[in-house]
């Protein structure tokens, strides 16, 4: 929301607040299908990318499976160096997104 908080229309602020009150896991099909709601080459985009990088896939639904077994009363299978090999898939992915969207 801080990144669009200056550039975006007022009405996208609010779609984009309303739609992650859902609270979903977002794994990059879902994050794909996000982005072609507001543009069918974004997704396209997204998605040609990440068919390139399996390791990023599963480098986000490991980020989720942890996250949620954590949440829900269970116990961490991956130490420091792990958590933060998540961080920075997650982080490719992100800017794969951005990307895909300019």
């Amino acid at each position: 929301m801080e990144k669009i908080a200056q550039r975006a229309h007022p009405r996208v602020q609010s779609f984009i607040r309303g739609y992650f009150k859902i609270g979903t896991n977002y794994n990059c099909d879902a994050i794909a299908q996000l982005l072609e709601r507001f543009d069918v080459g974004w997704g396209t985009r997204f998605r040609a990318f990440l068919n390139s990088r399996d390791d990023l896939v599963e480098a986000l639904r490991s980020a989720y499976e942890l996250r949620n077994s954590i949440a829900h009363g269970g116990t961490g299978n991956r130490g420091l160096r792990g958590v933060q090999e998540l961080y920075a898939s997650a982080r490719v992915v992100v800017d794969a997104m951005e990307a895909a969207t300019t």
